[in-house]
């Protein structure tokens, strides 16, 4: 299983079936993204198979985003 594919068990694990859709990816991701995109922590999480945590992020959409 690759990063992505833990990422989507992590998502069905931390957020249940009736939550809005979340898209989770990894801050390394984050750091690639161009700055259109808008994300939020989503806190620091050990994935099967990688070493330490690694920092996870929602990806909420496009454009700004405010968190009332």
């Amino acid at each position: 299983m690759n990063i992505g594919q833990r990422l989507e068990q992590l998502g069905k694990e931390v957020y249940p079936a009736d939550t809005d859709v979340w898209i989770l990816i990894s801050g390394e991701t984050v750091d690639k993204l161009v700055s259109e995109f808008t994300s939020i922590e989503a806190g620091n999480y050990k994935l099967k198979g990688r070493s330490g945590e690694i920092e996870v992020l929602k990806l909420i959409g496009t454009g700004s985003y405010s968190q009332s």
